[in-house]
């Protein structure tokens, strides 16, 4: 989900320089909320990037025509949001590991 998020908000902020647009600070947060919201609904499914994309920019008023554009990328940028999501997963569950191993067992035999 951190992949996707981050993608949403790069796109936005490519659709409001593209268009030449401003984003105020509520834009900036609405896109975080909103696309934080729908990352977590959208989580295992292909090709659900650039809906979320598309719900974020209906929600800040950015125009749906850089969604084409966005479109014609969509796969390579798709794989750099799951290296990022595999990459973040496998540093929490290291982490958790790590701190686990440290830990003395507190079964009882």
């Amino acid at each position: 989900m951190d992949g996707a998020v981050i993608r949403i908000a790069i796109s936005a902020v490519f659709a409001a320089n593209y268009t030449g647009m401003s984003l105020s600070f509520t834009d900036m947060l609405a896109i975080v909320i909103v696309g934080k919201l729908a990352s977590i609904g959208t989580a295992g499914v292909p090709g659900a990037g650039i809906i979320m994309i598309a719900t974020v920019f209906a929600q800040v008023g950015l125009p749906m025509e850089v969604v084409a554009l966005l479109t014609a990328v969509d796969a390579l940028v798709g794989m750099g949001c799951t290296a990022l999501n595999v990459t973040g997963d496998l540093v929490g569950t290291t982490l958790i590991d790590n701190t686990e191993k440290n830990k003395p067992e507190q079964i009882d035999a």
